[in-house]
C-alpha cells in the first residue's frame, strides 16, 4: 500500500493533483508459477485534472531455461478528462485495455532472448477508437 503527496506547482503540473496517489498489490509464486496484481489509483494527473485507475495484473511459469507469462492492463478514466487521441479522433479516454505474452529463453546466465505480443485497445467517449498490436523480439544483456 502507498499514498502519494497533493502538489501545488502551477508550472508542470497545472492542477496539482499527479503525486495524489494510492496503490495496492500483491503476489504469490510457488514451485515456478508466479503471479501479481496491483491497482493504482491517480486522484488526477499532470495532463487531466481527473481521476484515473489502473489495475495491472500478470501469470507467468518457468522451467529450466524458459519463463512464459502473460499481462493484461486495465486503465479507465472518468468523464471530461480531456485525454485524447494522438493517432484517431478520440476524445475523452473512456478505458485502456492492454494485453501482452512473452516467452523467454536464458541462453547462459545473465543473457537471454525473447519474443513478446502486445495488444492494446482504447476505447473514447468520441471519435474514434484506437487499437494497436505489436511483436517485439530481442536479447537482454544483465550484469
Amino acid at each position: 500500500y502507498g499514498h502519494g503527496t497533493r502538489t501545488s506547482d502551477a508550472g508542470a503540473n497545472p492542477h496539482g493533483n499527479d503525486l495524489e496517489v494510492y496503490t495496492l498489490g500483491g503476489q504469490v509464486g510457488y514451485q515456478g508459477i508466479h503471479a501479481s496484481v496491483n491497482w493504482t489509483h491517480n486522484e488526477s494527473i499532470a495532463a487531466a485534472d481527473k481521476p484515473v485507475d489502473s489495475i495491472v495484473s500478470d501469470i507467468s511459469y518457468q522451467w529450466g531455461s524458459y519463463l512464459a507469462s502473460l499481462s493484461y492492463s486495465y486503465t479507465w478514466a472518468d468523464k471530461g478528462n480531456v485525454l485524447d487521441s494522438e493517432y484517431t479522433s478520440g476524445e475523452d479516454l473512456k478505458d485502456n485495455h492492454i494485453l501482452g505474452a512473452n516467452f523467454t529463453y536464458t541462453l547462459a546466465p545473465g543473457l537471454n532472448t525473447y519474443a513478446e505480443v502486445i495488444y492494446e485497445k482504447q476505447n473514447f467517449r468520441q471519435g474514434g477508437d484506437f487499437e494497436n498490436a505489436n511483436m517485439i523480439t530481442g536479447v537482454i544483456l544483465g550484469f
